[in-house]
């Protein structure tokens, strides 16, 4: 199975993709807006910061990525050709959400990941693009004197996904014989209502709860790097691959907040298989994910801590041979004031619903400077164990460095280092090298 492959052509192709990835960031980087706010805008951005659905600090959680691409910039080029037709596209959505509640984003994001030679016959490169439009709409209490109480609102996401190359980075990992995915998304996927969900705030934002079309693996055992569209791509760190999270569908979730910086987050929905976390038996497959996470938020002079724990549950599949199985995680993280913010994580699963077994993960990433306030860098280790005996165990660290070349535009290179891949006996180490680039607006 894990033959020297042919690659007399891989290099054209390389260099074709770079280019077509290079001229992307070029036409974008021209549509930069000033990075500097007018008084109103700040008054308009500082009254928003208020609203918030939130349950957990994913980057991928709705909120939490309007409130990115809001973030004031200090980049490479504040200014551009387009910077007042920007502005003013800008400034248009902030008076439609200080009008109507609507707040809306969206954003274009690409990724190609290319390996090392290796004794494997399936592709080591591959390519992705991601549109997303990512839409909150405050329909009850939206304006209240203090500050959106009870709160109800409509959240909405939608994703398209295309390939460029002959792969895309999701195929990659099973290629190489990863016993996880090299990143999180970025395959193919024709046009899809990912999300669409009722957030009601109750008894004074002291409980809340989430209906409808939901993304679970943005909610349960999610931290701040959760997602691979801003920090780490591996699935180590941008998701848990112990976990069977359900492909987005129909959920329900409970979250707590009975004071002391202590919240509780309960729910599941319907269990179908998502991509290659789990096994191929399971695609297609409903039944019902819970999942249940405590965990305490204190805030001190220091920075936020995030210590939780989460435990989770999947039913044996019907007419399937896949066992019904339960996990935990155990995820400690630390914000401090100079910027860095590290991690560590454990997580455990007792049938192989999906081919981890058991993970520890470690990390820090570094998080802006007076002069590039929204710079990210970062630093993860992971070492993870097969339920399959056969398989070795893997260890995985990634680098990566994200630079805003515009207030729109991030380019972020990447790096990673497979040791041990479990499922490819002949390969000792396999490099994997990226980029992506991010233009929201």
């Amino acid at each position: 199975m894990f033959s020297q492959p042919n690659d007399s052509s891989t290099h054209p192709k390389l260099r074709a993709l770079s280019l077509r990835m290079a001229c992307c960031c070029l036409v974008l980087s021209a549509l930069a807006y000033p990075a500097e706010l007018s008084a109103r805008e700040k008054i308009i951005r500082d009254k928003s910061d208020n609203k918030s659905t939130a349950i957990s600090e994913s980057s991928d959680e709705i909120d939490n990525t309007l409130d990115d691409v809001k973030q004031s910039r200090k980049t490479l080029l504040p200014n551009g050709p387009m910077s007042r037709p920007a502005a003013a596209w800008e400034d248009f959505w902030h008076l439609v959400d200080e009008k109507s509640g609507l707040s809306m984003a969206f954003a274009y994001t690409t990724l190609f990941q290319a390996a090392t030679k290796g004794n494997y016959t399936g592709p080591r490169s591959g390519g992705s693009s991601d549109f997303d439009m990512i839409g909150r709409w405050s329909l009850i209490n939206p304006d209240d004197h203090e500050g959106w109480i009870n709160e109800g609102t409509i959240g909405f996401a939608t994703e398209y996904r295309s390939q460029f190359g002959n792969a895309t980075p999701a195929d990659l990992g099973e290629s190489l014989g990863s016993l996880w995915g090299i990143t999180a998304g970025f395959n193919e996927e024709d046009f899809t209502l990912k999300e669409l969900w009722w957030h009601q705030h109750l008894f004074d934002d002291h409980l809340a709860f989430r209906l409808g079309r939901i993304s679970l693996d943005s909610i349960f055992d999610a931290y701040r790097f959760t997602g691979a569209n801003h920090f780490y791509t591996n699935k180590a760190f941008s998701r848990n691959p112990t976990i069977p999270f359900p492909n987005t569908g129909l959920g329900l979730v409970f979250a707590w907040n009975p004071g002391h910086n202590l919240f509780a987050i309960v729910g599941g929905g319907s269990a179908d298989g998502r991509e290659a976390e789990t096994t191929t038996a399971q695609q297609g497959i409903k039944e019902w994910f819970s999942a249940t996470t405590l965990g305490w938020k204190p805030k001190h002079d220091l920075g936020t801590g995030l210590y939780q724990v989460t435990f989770w549950h999947s039913k044996a599949r019907s007419g399937n041979p896949l066992p019904e199985a339960t996990g935990y995680s155990i995820l400690l993280q630390q914000e401090f004031a100079n910027g860095w913010t590290p991690f560590t994580r454990y997580a455990y699963s007792s049938a192989a619903v999906t081919d981890t077994k058991r993970i520890i993960t470690a990390g820090v990433v570094h998080e802006g400077s007076p002069r590039k306030p929204t710079d990210r860098v970062g630093v993860a280790l992971a070492w993870g164990q097969a339920h399959n005996d056969n398989y070795r165990d893997q260890w995985t660290a990634e680098l990566f460095y994200r630079y805003s070349i515009t207030p729109s535009l991030r380019i972020t290179p990447l790096a990673q280092i497979i040791v041990n891949p479990a499922k490819n006996p002949y390969d000792q180490v396999i490099g994997v090298f990226g980029l992506r680039g991010r233009f929201t607006f």
